[in-house]
């Protein structure tokens, strides 16, 4: 697999490849993925109403996913969740941003803790060495779902006045209209320093 690196600043500008980020083991049927780098425990994320978390996911191989699941750790009746893919914006200029929507999920119940799958409506294909943005958007305000720690993320981009991490880029926008064909159209669109709600992603 092939990740883009880009050298920013002064002349001669390049593009790099970086090797093996998520997935480096082979995957077999009935094995799960997620945007997890390293196997440090679990956090919590409290839901947001309309907000949508996404990190990037880029797999060392070529498969297909037959769902996705969310973990619920205080369930909130009648509320909702969904796991949405975007591509990358894949260019020199914008590299490094979620773009087209690719992949939004039926929605789930976090009416009842623990897991809950939603099967996709075809089978999705992940492209090795591909980036994918992968995210959860809820309609929840109450509701915690198990989440990436920062620790376990990429680093995406750095703050520029203390280099601190960023391990997320995320946005908010209502719930019912369903996921935005791009990801610019959610408002309030920034990176973030935070835990990313676990979307496992099922074989």
């Amino acid at each position: 697999m092939s990740v883009r690196i880009y050298k920013i600043g002064g002349s001669g500008a390049t593009t790099g490849v970086l090797k093996g980020v998520h997935s480096v083991v082979n995957l077999e049927s009935g094995q799960a993925s997620s945007q997890c780098i390293n196997s440090s425990a679990l956090t919590t994320l409290t839901c947001v109403n309309g907000g949508v978390v996404c990190a990037p996911y880029i797999p060392n191989q070529t498969f297909e996913a037959d769902s996705f699941s969310i973990f619920v750790n205080t369930a909130e009746a009648g509320k909702l969740a969904r796991v949405v893919v975007y591509s990358d914006t894949n260019t020199l200029a914008s590299a490094g941003l979620p773009d087209v929507l690719l992949l939004s999920t039926a929605n789930m119940s976090l009416s009842a803790t623990g897991k809950v799958t939603s099967n996709t409506a075809i089978k999705f294909p992940f492209t090795a060495g591909t980036t994918y943005w992968i995210g959860v958007q809820t309609n929840a305000t109450t509701a915690i779902l198990s989440a990436i720690p920062v620790g376990n993320l990429l680093c995406i981009a750095n703050k520029a006045t203390d280099a601190t991490p960023l391990s997320v880029y995320n946005g908010i926008g209502t719930f019912s209209a369903g996921a935005q064909a791009t990801f610019s159209s959610y408002t309030s669109l920034a990176y973030n320093t935070t835990a990313m709600q676990l979307a496992m992603i099922n074989l």
